[in-house]
């Protein structure tokens, strides 16, 4: 498998590749580099810094979700997560704006979370995954808020575990896997509270077992598969 550096490094490198080919993520783009760096001279100079880019878009990222009808807000997120996958982020930065980053994209799922409006439904499905990814990224960075870390795991991760479409379900399971693979730095908080969900989801349906809900049966399901694959990842006690 690709490390998690060089998949970061792959990322980075094909944001230019990608901006070439879609419109929309392009336009999203030169709006926040002319607010950074005021409008392009042709010279190449005025491309953004992982760190620009993360704050430029955190920004407006911030902004948009607040609107009724926001605009732009998958490609804010798609160049946040461009900009966390950067290895050449600035660590301070990151660490200093970590709770504005996790209360954004929380508000974020919970905007999508709460969309009734049936025509909605595939583009707020695909805006959910997309902030599952770039949550993944962000905690993937190991941030020092540990209370922090576990609400945006929790609420942008492992609530979609629950989520009836089985794209955003695998996508979580996804992401949640990879933290359990990759940051050792947090992995006994990270391993702690998926077991703690796991073992909740479980025990709830356990306790109604003669009673339970038909809608009930494939959460207990799903939560059992993904632990079966998880499983290895989890820190073992030492006899």
């Amino acid at each position: 498998e690709i490390s998690s550096f060089y998949k970061r490094e792959i990322m980075i490198k094909d944001l230019h590749s990608t901006l070439r080919s879609n419109f929309k993520l392009n336009a999203v783009y030169t709006a926040l580099q002319e607010s950074v760096k005021g409008d392009d001279d042709g010279t190449g100079k005025n491309v953004l810094t992982a760190t620009e880019l993360f704050l430029s878009s955190l920004t407006a990222l911030e902004g948009t979700i607040q609107r009724e009808n926001p605009t732009g807000e998958m490609e804010l997120l798609q160049l946040l997560e461009y900009s966390l996958s950067s290895h050449d982020m600035n660590e301070e930065i990151f660490h200093s704006q970590f709770s504005l980053l996790s209360r954004v994209l929380r508000a974020a799922l919970q905007a999508h979370t709460d969309d009734d409006n049936t025509e909605n439904v595939g583009n707020s499905n695909a805006l959910l995954r997309q902030i599952s990814n770039a949550s993944q990224c962000t905690l993937s960075l190991l941030p020092r808020n540990e209370k922090e870390a576990s609400k945006l795991l929790n609420d942008c991760i492992l609530s979609l575990f629950r989520s009836s479409s089985p794209k955003i379900r695998r996508c979580a399971h996804g992401n949640c896997m990879v933290l359990l693979q990759e940051t050792s730095g947090m992995q006994n908080v990270f391993s702690t509270i998926v077991g703690e969900y796991a073992q909740n989801v479980i025990k709830q349906c356990a306790k109604q077992f003669e009673h339970i809900r038909h809608e009930d049966i494939p959460k207990v399901m799903h939560i059992l598969n993904f632990m079966q694959g998880a499983l290895v990842y989890f820190p073992h006690k030492q006899q």
